[in-house]
């Protein structure tokens, strides 16, 4: 994990609103040079990356998973072509975003 989290560089981490244990991260992908190698320390200028992650010691899994799905089945179903685009927005049973 610490070799993972050493590729990238994390310019921030913001909770998520009303689930403990989920936060959204921004992180910023390496430059690398003409052979596709990682340049140490320098990073890619721009846009951020955004990924949500979560706690698996304080949200399990399965209901991380479960929380997903409907979320997925959610956003599909507001959908006007039964497909789900790259990037989509639904709630889980409980309304939460």
């Amino acid at each position: 994990m610490i070799k993972f989290l050493s590729f990238f560089q994390i310019v921030r981490t913001t909770p998520h609103p009303t689930l403990e244990g989920v936060e959204t991260i921004e992180y910023q992908m390496p430059k690398l040079d003409r052979a596709g190698t990682p340049i140490p320390g320098e990073y890619q200028s721009g846009v951020t990356k955004v990924k949500t992650i979560y706690d698996p010691n304080v949200i399990s899994d399965e209901v991380y998973m479960e929380k997903g799905v409907q979320v997925a089945n959610d956003a599909l179903s507001k959908s006007t072509d039964g497909v789900l685009p790259r990037e989509w927005v639904g709630n889980d049973g409980a309304g939460v975003k």
